[in-house]
């Protein structure tokens, strides 16, 4: 049938235009058997809501944008496709931004972006989230946003993150428990929350097991694969070389197990490594990764459903539900050999 309007819906299920609204944008205050009568019309005539129409009568764009900087290509698949389910399943629209956190236009790249494109509101990523005058500038123009993984958990803004300390101590524990002393950290970027998180969970472990932590096997990295090689280099020449490497991400892992090659170590056995995400590539190297499987797709999803629940009106969510990580067990970490 041509010209399906929503007010045609409402004429031929006998409800009022609100009702209907209120059914296709998945709101509240709708009976179930209501909701159900209304549904299966939409379904019978195909109908898809035109989304100029739906924003003018709303006075509204549904559209959210999410902000990010990271050079982790699997990281930002895995926020996009979070992102765009929730978007999928709302009936929102998702516009993708990437962004530099030390360029000195951010802010007023931001807000241009804002104004251009009129998004109803923002997911904001490490390290966006923690940037006092990115906060203070959506603040200032009364643009909802949700911080994905900040550093700090303040109430100014609901929030949705995963536990990166724990998650970083139980890897650095498991990797004590196989006999290793000398563990080697590659941190990542300084400005990512995640990094500060999983080197205090790296650091706490050792100390719980009563080993002491050795300042020179920590070693600065950016989550690319080729700071995880220098890193791997400068661990490995060392005069008393670690016994295990824990990356903070796969793709500095990556390095590291290349470098391992070139030094004719065989991993696992003269040199254990681990990394952090379970990136794709963490199953196609061999030997296969050990990881830490980080819930990046089931964060982006539950922060973009905290975003359309505040932007439809409802009391946000200040004190949100930590996502727990899972150690994957692989064949790049063994027992210490004598």
């Amino acid at each position: 049938m041509p010209n399906i309007t929503m007010q045609k819906i409402a004429e031929l299920t006998g409800v009022s235009l609100k009702t209907v609204s209120r059914v296709v944008n998945k709101e509240d205050g709708v009976s179930q058997k209501t909701r159900d009568k209304v549904e299966a019309v939409i379904q019978k005539l195909d109908f898809q809501p035109n989304p100029a129409a739906r924003g003018l009568a709303a006075a509204k764009s549904f559209l959210i944008a999410l902000l990010y900087d990271n050079p982790s290509t699997a990281y930002i698949i895995s926020l996009q496709n979070g992102a765009l389910a929730a978007c999928k399943e709302h009936n929102f629209g998702l516009l993708i931004d990437p962004c530099k956190h030390q360029d000195a236009d951010l802010v007023s790249d931001i807000r241009s972006l804002a104004r251009r494109s009129r998004v109803d509101g923002l997911l904001l990523t490490p390290p966006l989230c923690d940037m006092e005058e990115v906060l203070d500038m959506l603040d200032e123009r009364n643009l909802k946003y949700v911080r994905i993984s900040p550093l700090e958990k303040s109430d100014r803004s609901p929030f949705v993150y995963a536990d990166e300390f724990q998650a970083a101590y139980r890897m650095t524990e498991y990797l004590i428990s196989q006999g290793h002393v000398r563990i080697g950290l590659v941190t990542g970027h300084p400005n990512r929350s995640g990094t500060e998180m999983r080197l205090r969970g790296y650091r706490k472990a050792i100390e719980d097991n009563a080993l002491h932590v050795e300042e020179e096997l920590i070693i600065p990295g950016d989550y690319t694969f080729e700071s995880g090689e220098s890193a791997a280099r400068r661990l490995l020449r060392a005069d008393e070389r670690p016994t295990a490497i824990f990356a903070s991400n796969d793709y500095m892992a990556s390095g590291v197990l290349k470098v391992a090659n070139q030094m004719k170590l065989r991993v696992p056995y003269d040199l254990s490594v681990a990394g952090y995400d379970d990136a794709p590539l963490a199953q196609r190297l061999w030997p296969r990764l050990t990881t830490v499987r980080h819930p990046v797709e089931q964060v982006s999803r539950e922060a973009t459903e905290i975003l359309i629940r505040y932007l439809n009106g409802e009391t946000p969510e200040f004190n949100p539900e930590t996502m727990h990580s899972e150690l994957v067990i692989r064949e790049s970490t063994g027992p210490l050999l004598d």
